[in-house]
């Protein structure tokens, strides 16, 4: 720090060496907002691993429940395979084939229509957890700001 500080301290004309700087100038107070900055970037970096490691974990579970899904309806539909290839028992009281009756296809649509509901409902949390992040970023962003433009204010008094 002190290499740096001489070096760039000679380069500007520092020290009271004659420049339009003011004597015994010195980027300890940059060199303290760039650590300021620093920790404020980790912070930010940490929160987004913790979103994402929440994310992952959450992505994670839902393709777990999904391929358990998946095996249960191929196992209904070995079922259905099943019954449709037996021959129906007949019925004695009038002769006829007794019917199974299968979900009409209105009810699957209705089941496929709940399901893109609880889709679009994850979806705007999801929306709404990443405006808010952005917002977040912003702030911090605007709080880098004034630390940097404090501590240029201190080296040249006249911005």
């Amino acid at each position: 720090s002190s290499v740096l500080s001489s070096g760039i301290n000679a380069e500007y004309g520092g020290a009271g060496q004659g420049h339009s700087e003011p004597a015994g100038f010195d980027v300890r107070y940059l060199l303290k907002a760039t650590e300021v900055e620093k920790e404020r970037l980790f912070e930010l970096t940490e929160m987004l691993n913790d979103r994402i490691s929440l994310l992952e974990r959450g992505i994670t579970e839902k393709d777990t429940a999904i391929r358990h899904f998946n095996r249960q309806v191929v196992e209904l539909e070995k079922v259905i395979e099943k019954l449709k290839s037996k021959k129906l028992p007949r019925c004695d009281g009038c002769n006829q084939k007794a019917s199974i009756n299968y979900p009409p296809d209105e009810s699957r649509v209705d089941i496929l229509e709940d399901e893109v509901e609880v889709l679009k409902c994850h979806l705007d949390a999801v929306s709404e957890e990443r405006k808010s992040d952005i917002s977040k970023y912003k702030h911090l962003l605007e709080q880098s700001r004034g630390v940097f433009l404090s501590a240029l204010k201190q080296y040249q008094p006249g911005v």
